[in-house]
């Protein structure tokens, strides 16, 4: 059973795939590593200056976060998760 929580980012890894949150209301304590979301997003081929450019897809990293950031975030009890979006105000 996974647990919504709101917390703020001590550290961000992996240029920005990843960070670690301390978690509102438990001290201390930090999560392990947990990855935030991958957006897949394909660019359609398109003609430009009379040059065709071929369909392309990419991955963007959401929410990009820094330390300090607020952030909504679901853990697991096996330690995994997702952390979903930032969030504005604290705890």
């Amino acid at each position: 059973m996974a647990e919504m929580q709101k917390g703020v980012v001590t550290e961000v890894q992996d240029g920005g795939a990843k960070a670690v949150l301390r978690p509102y209301g438990l001290g201390q304590s930090v999560t392990p590593a947990i990855p935030v979301q991958e957006l897949k997003i394909t660019i359609p081929a398109f003609e430009a200056h009379g040059e065709q450019h071929p369909e392309m897809e990419i991955t963007q990293l959401h929410p990009v976060l820094e330390v300090g950031d607020n952030v909504a975030f679901v853990l697991y009890e096996d330690g995994t998760g997702l952390i979903i979006d930032k969030i504005k105000g604290a705890s």
